[in-house]
């Protein structure tokens, strides 16, 4: 008689498809969530879904090794676990998706704090899209369905290292294949190595491809290669090396201001600041009208002669300033505006 721990775990009936059971659910699976998201999302068809095919087969294999090192049991829920988490993650890019036409990065999710401003209508989108996040939780239903079937035991280490290295293999072959979709900054090679778009990376790469890439390069601090040509300078005559200064009697200022004052201490502060001098490009600008460009979440990457024709031509061509910085500070769009506007920090109390 079959114990009743075992018969929880499977029936009389052989596994299906024996020892490479589990792979093909996950497989399985992780074609289901692809092609229903992309159908509930930008499209289905492109380069993006040969990848998607390709890295859901690697990761399956990957799962189904790690979900079956352990007792079967251990086994069972590991595999609830990961296919919880990975319905759940299809789920909340198809509401975001719906909800705000793009994707959430990983380091969005993780510092989502300002997404609780837009509660009401996340979870408006949440009901609107219900048929949608139920689709996402099919593979949780299918494999309460079949688990029983499911071939969960470890097996010798045979077998272990067997599931390891085709999984290891099966990931080099993606990788290899990336070279099929060319080496642009775009391209499934690019956007794996180099381009960080994840919006472009979920089409051409996959969700969980994508997602995986994100974590990765959030953890190691990743920074994108960006090759610009050097500008070319001008050679202009200087006019005069004169201080940079106004006729401000600052320490007069601070002598009528009220003593320890912010005021004051802003007068004594500029009287002993050193002043620049005027060099070869002082002047050369003067009667003409300035363009001040403002592109929030801008990457150097995306400037190119081909993309960015005119951004490429004054990146190149005119001047760089490459000490300016920008202090950070966790609020929103408006404040950053109003510091550009204003050359003022903003108070974190009052916005």
């Amino acid at each position: 008689m079959q114990e009743s721990g075992a018969s929880f775990l499977t029936d009389e009936r052989p596994p299906l498809l024996g020892t490479y059971g589990l792979a093909v659910f996950f497989f399985f699976q992780f074609l289901w969530l692809e092609l229903t998201f992309r159908i509930m999302t930008h499209g289905l068809w492109g380069i993006g879904l040969l990848f998607s095919v390709l890295f859901g087969a690697a990761g399956a294999l990957g799962l189904s090794f790690f979900c079956r090192l352990a007792p079967p049991r251990v086994n069972t829920a590991l595999c609830f676990a990961v296919l919880a988490f990975f319905s759940t993650l299809y789920a909340a890019q198809v509401v975001y998706y719906h909800f705000s036409n793009t994707y959430f990065t990983v380091f969005s999710a993780a510092n989502g704090g300002m997404i609780l401003e837009f509660m009401d209508n996340i979870k408006f989108s949440i009901l609107q899209n219900l048929h949608r996040i139920f689709v996402c939780f099919v593979p949780i239903i299918v494999f309460i369905l079949v688990r029983r079937r499911l071939d969960l035991s470890p097996g010798g280490w045979k077998r272990v290292l067997r599931r390891g290295l085709a999984a290891l293999g099966a990931h080099a072959v993606c990788v290899a294949m990336l070279l099929v979709g060319g080496t642009g900054a775009l391209s499934p090679f690019g956007l794996y190595f180099n381009t960080i778009s994840l919006d472009h990376s979920i089409e051409r790469l996959g969700v969980l491809t994508a997602m995986r890439v994100d974590l990765e390069r959030l953890l190691v601090h990743f920074e994108p290669k960006v090759e610009l040509s050097e500008p070319i300078p001008e050679q202009y005559v200087p006019q005069d090396t004169a201080p940079n200064t106004l006729p401000i009697d600052f320490e007069a200022l601070a002598a009528q201001a009220e003593d320890g004052s912010t005021l004051q201490q802003m007068h004594q502060y500029f009287s002993g600041v050193a002043p620049t001098y005027q060099n070869d490009h002082s002047g050369i600008w003067q009667g003409k009208n300035l363009v001040w460009i403002v592109a929030e979440s801008f990457s150097p990457w995306f400037i190119s002669p081909e993309l960015t024709p005119t951004l490429y031509q004054l990146s190149t061509e005119g001047y760089q300033f490459k000490n300016f910085y920008v202090p950070l500070w966790g609020l929103s769009t408006s404040d950053g505006e109003y510091a550009t506007l204003t050359g003022l920090f903003p108070k974190l109390h009052l916005l």
